[in-house]
């Protein structure tokens, strides 16, 4: 409580010093088509113009910075004294989640109907011609209430990603916690852990709190991971680009306003509990729109994070946390289930 208390009166100071919103006072009061067009059309009037990638020096700011506000924030725009110091520049479309019965029918909110949403792709640091860091943002729409959000990766460490593929890996809401970090890497999980314990990890509790009407879940019902396995025909021709650039290549392939490539990114499959072993189908995921560079969305647009300790304190994971250890964290990503997931 005095954690949360110190960062309302950071936010309430920030505002009193000239911080100025660019979202109307009643925006919250908007249904999930109305925020979605009102975000869209500030991200088309940059043009197609992205953000910039922080200097060196600014990345020292991380391993200090109260990573609570990614947690404690439920808003859509980014708090006043907040920067994306990783993940920095973008492309970003808006998606839907086309989910199948079974989904609908085991778990709640969102995961039974998300039409209006976003999804940003960027890489955690400036990509180099033969090393990427790929990582989405997805955020989608309520009426009245508070966007869901998550986000997933393939590894935080660009070294572990040879490639310039951004869609050659299954991506997850959960990044495996290599044993042995590099320096960076262990100061960036030490500036995380300050808000989680669980710093490999964002949860899906409050994906599944609100009905895209706005309705609050009694009891939110919710997958302990999601796995998003990629197109293979995207992997293919991204595969023949010798460019990593991603706000470039993907505004290319998927121009705003015309016919692009293909509109399914992901299928997306699910673990029901952490000892699962074996995905389940859950549907699609796709682009309902081309994919646009924006600073607006590259410097303005909040993803909040849900940390793993929000969802175990819901009835619906009772058990959960006892069932995780650092041996658990070490090898469950996305990739660790490619064998076990049938060919797209």
């Amino acid at each position: 409580m005095q954690k949360q208390l110190l960062v309302g009166a950071a936010l309430v100071l920030v505002c009193a010093f000239g911080f100025q919103s660019v979202f109307p006072k009643n925006y919250q009061s908007f249904n999930a088509q109305g925020k979605q067009d009102f975000v869209w059309a500030k991200i088309v009037a940059d043009g197609n113009t992205p953000g910039s990638w922080p200097w060196t020096i600014e990345l020292v700011k991380l391993f200090f910075e109260d990573l609570t506000l990614t947690g404690s924030v439920a808003e859509d725009e980014m708090p006043g004294s907040h920067k994306k110091l990783i993940h920095s520049v973008g492309a970003i479309a808006k998606a839907r989640f086309n989910w199948n019965a079974k989904t609908q029918s085991k778990y709640t909110g969102l995961f039974q109907s998300a039409e209006y949403g976003l999804i940003r792709c960027s890489s955690a640091a400036a990509p180099s011609s033969n090393h990427l860091a790929p990582g989405i943002s997805v955020k989608f729409f309520r009426k009245g209430v508070h966007s869901g959000n998550f986000v997933a990766m393939f590894d935080t460490d660009p070294a572990n990603h040879p490639s310039a593929n951004f869609f050659d890996k299954f991506m997850a809401n959960h990044v495996a916690v290599h044993q042995n970090p590099s320096f960076a890497q262990r100061q960036l999980l030490n500036a995380f852990k300050k808000a989680s314990p669980w710093p490999g990890t964002v949860g899906l509790s409050n994906f599944a709190a609100y009905a895209e009407d706005g309705t609050q879940v009694a009891e939110p019902k919710f997958p302990w991971m999601l796995v998003f396995q990629p197109n293979p025909q995207l992997t293919d021709y991204f595969e023949k680009l010798d460019n990593s650039d991603v706000p470039s290549t993907f505004s290319a392939y998927w121009p705003v306003g015309k016919q692009g490539g293909p509109t399914t990114l992901f299928k997306v499959y699910g673990l029901e509990t952490p000892t699962d072993t074996k995905p389940f189908f859950m549907g699609t995921f796709e682009i309902t729109s081309g994919f646009a560079a924006s600073s607006f969305a590259d410097e303005t647009l909040f993803f909040q994070h849900t940390f793993l300790q929000t969802d175990f304190a819901t009835s619906h994971a009772a058990g959960w946390e006892a069932m995780v250890n650092d041996d658990l964290l070490s090898v469950q990503n996305g990739e660790h289930f490619r064998s076990v997931i049938p060919a797209f």
